[in-house]
């Protein structure tokens, strides 16, 4: 169940030591080097030596926390992400997982996206990913 590529934007998250940091594009080519590392051997191209799982796809950056007096675990959590947000830096880091790293997985976060569980997203899952 790895690489985890969600990018850490807020410290109180908890998880940050697991990811690569912030930026897309870093953590789009860390999760590109990663999943080639695990899946890939040149002595035989044509089988996955182990098979990677980019996670938590997509805009996951809450684990558990109180906010003004009110508690938050990433159950119930619903991320409100603008299009271009969702486009131009959360998905960033899948895109690469998946065009060029080739990976055979992807895990969904846990989460909501502007108010749709991640796992049953439609567009998200099938449209996107596929």
């Amino acid at each position: 169940w790895a690489p985890v590529i969600n990018l850490a934007r807020d410290p109180r998250w908890g998880r940050n030591l697991e990811t690569p940091g912030e930026d897309p594009y870093l953590s789009g080519e860390y999760a590109i080097a990663y999943v080639q590392g695990m899946q890939e051997s040149p002595d035989d191209p044509g089988h996955i030596m182990a098979s990677a799982c980019c996670k938590h796809y997509v805009a996951n950056s809450m684990e558990d926390t109180t906010i003004a007096g009110e508690h938050h675990q990433r159950y119930d959590f619903d991320a409100q992400v603008t299009p271009q947000d969702l486009l131009d830096s959360y998905m960033r880091p899948f895109q690469g997982c998946v065009e060029q790293g080739r990976v055979s997985g992807l895990m969904c976060s846990y989460n909501a996206v502007n108010g749709i569980p991640t796992c049953a997203n439609p567009w998200l899952l099938s449209t996107i990913a596929r």
